[in-house]
């Protein structure tokens, strides 16, 4: 299946790939995320797009917290416990899908990509 996506879009899942490969042990699965980064990697060079480090860095980083915000959430959930902690987590996690957003959108017109993503809503939060 071939869907034309923004390339913020492919960048994102690349990192996301990316951390999976650093934090997933089980080689089964492992095996499933190499395979889905090379055919992301593919359509990249097909296109005669290199995945320019800053605009990377910047955007992994940006879903390492994402990560570990989910982690959180999930362990609160899991022992139920909704307190200030939990609070803080989706605090954070709306911050850094904002920051996200706004890194793919950095990314889709640095690359002028002819699809690109937008939000319903006005207003974004930031970490500053």
């Amino acid at each position: 299946m071939k869907v034309e996506v923004a390339i913020g879009e492919v960048f994102d899942k690349i990192t996301i790939l990316d951390i999976k490969l650093e934090r997933i042990k089980d080689e089964e699965r492992v095996a499933n995320i190499r395979k889905e980064r090379q055919i992301l990697s593919d359509a990249l060079e097909a296109e005669n797009l290199t995945d320019e480090t800053k605009l990377y860095d910047n955007l992994r980083e940006i879903n390492e917290k994402i990560w570990d915000t989910e982690a959180g959430f999930r362990e609160k959930i899991a022992s139920q416990t909704y307190d200030q902690e939990f609070i803080q987590y989706a605090i954070d996690n709306a911050k850094y899908n904002d920051e996200r957003f706004l890194a793919k959108k950095e990314i889709n017109e640095y690359y002028m990509s002819g699809v690109k993503e937008e939000k319903s809503y006005d207003r974004l939060y930031t970490s500053d």
